[in-house]
């Protein structure tokens, strides 16, 4: 979930030092930026951004009750706070405490409608449930909200080829690949799509690709059961040796 880090649409005395936590925490400088949020809080407790702002740090430290109480404190002084839900939503998964995940994204939708990302976010908790029908349901939102979502894709061909279903398998992970033609996953699970639905010389083709933007590729199709229908003709050697 990527999002601007840290945002607060309030005004207040204290909004100079959430500005500053803002910069450092894309800059990765955390101790810095914990320190000019404790400052905001310091002038104005209720500041929305700063606990916000805290609840990500934490997050990404992996502190994550510490970001579960941060992110709380910031939707119970603005709960119309989509991020804020999003985020907690994706603490929720880390800790594979699905049902509260869905919970927290559902309420990010409910506080903005046209949220790509939660839609996207409360798919993959339903994909990682094996959930797939709402799954879908989901992917499906966040592709008609964001006509140009490569992730969200590239999701639907995973879940379609987890049911056999390969032919629409690769027409999602082509879809994505006309968006993001540089990801080398993409390229690889449409190999391995296009295998299971033994089309080897595309199958060839694709993961050629992949190798070529990531070379890790060759070890990892060695010993991938996908690759089984086409693994004894010469260019599916030579890719791997």
């Amino acid at each position: 979930m990527k999002r601007h880090v840290c945002c607060s649409e309030e005004s207040s005395p204290a909004d100079g030092h959430v500005e500053l936590g803002r910069t450092h925490c894309e800059a990765e400088e955390y101790d810095e930026a914990i320190t000019e949020f404790e400052k905001a809080i310091s002038i104005d407790p209720n500041h929305a951004g700063a606990h916000l702002g805290l609840g990500v740090i934490y997050d990404q430290e992996g502190e994550y009750d510490l970001a579960i109480r941060f992110y709380q404190k910031a939707i119970s002084i603005a709960p119309k706070n989509a991020e804020a839900y999003s985020r907690l939503g994706g603490v929720y998964r880390a800790q594979e405490r699905y049902d509260l995940a869905i919970i927290s994204y559902q309420e990010a939708i409910a506080t903005d409608p046209g949220d790509a990302g939660a839609y996207n976010e409360l798919g993959y908790v339903y994909y990682l449930q094996g959930t797939y029908d709402l799954a879908i349901e989901s992917y499906q939102k966040a592709v008609g909200i964001k006509s140009r979502y490569a992730e969200a894709y590239f999701a639907l061909g995973l879940i379609y080829s987890n049911q056999g279903k390969y032919d629409l398998a690769v027409r999602f992970y082509q879809k994505a690949i006309s968006i993001n033609s540089e990801d080398a996953w993409y390229h690889y699970k449409l190999a391995c799509a296009y295998s299971l639905h033994d089309k080897k010389a595309l199958s060839v083709e694709s993961l050629r690709k992949a190798i070529s933007l990531y070379k890790d590729f060759i070890g990892i199709a060695e010993m991938e059961s996908d690759f089984d229908l086409i693994r004894e003709p010469p260019e599916f050697q030579a890719l791997i040796t």
